[in-house]
């Protein structure tokens, strides 16, 4: 028996076999880290759909979006890429 998943592949059902799962990878992409400006604490920075970056503090619960040009300068200057991330190329202005 066959199945889809909610973006069209397909993985198969048996009744001898272990289900075979689609590969999981999260929803929102890490491009680094940053020091949460309300509490200090190491948090990951994050894109969203829209192509803006923001922490989530797990720590103090502060959630901040930059969304002007300034404070995106001022976040990249601030962060620690992680280490073989396109996103950073393309902000940038790099072909991939």
């Amino acid at each position: 028996m066959k199945a889809h998943t909610s973006k069209g592949e397909k993985f198969s059902l048996t009744k001898n076999s272990m289900v075979s799962r689609p590969p999981l990878k999260p929803a929102l992409e890490q491009i680094g880290t940053v020091r949460c400006p309300v509490c200090g604490h190491e948090v990951a920075v994050h894109i969203t759909k829209t192509r803006r970056p923001f922490v989530n503090c797990g720590f103090c619960s502060a959630r901040i979006f930059y969304n002007g040009r300034e404070s995106m300068r001022l976040l990249l200057g601030q962060m620690e890429p992680v280490t073989g991330n396109d996103v950073l190329k393309l902000e940038k202005g790099e072909e991939r």
